[in-house]
């Protein structure tokens, strides 16, 4: 799924995007310590930035992608982004 921000956003310290879209890449979940890690892609006409964004899972033992989509509609930074709509 391909999200898009429209207008300008920060996505850390000294990286700013004008009109990025994001792309959720990779989920890892670490079943020992109940972490998961979200890797995106966010792309601005010919540039491409990876970032990881980590958390706990509440859920001991299994990752749903239902938690997964309420960490990102979550974070103050991924909930920014909405669904392209064509």
């Amino acid at each position: 799924m391909i999200l898009e921000f429209n207008g300008e956003i920060q996505i850390e310290d000294g990286l700013v995007l004008l009109n990025p879209k994001m792309e959720i890449m990779n989920v890892h979940y670490n079943l020992k310590t109940n972490e998961f890690s979200i890797e995106v892609h966010f792309w601005e006409s010919k540039f491409t930035h990876s970032r990881t964004f980590e958390t706990v899972n509440e859920e001991p033992g299994s990752l749903t992608m239902d938690a997964v989509m309420a960490f990102v509609m979550s974070h103050p930074i991924l909930s920014q982004f909405k669904a392209i709509t064509e």
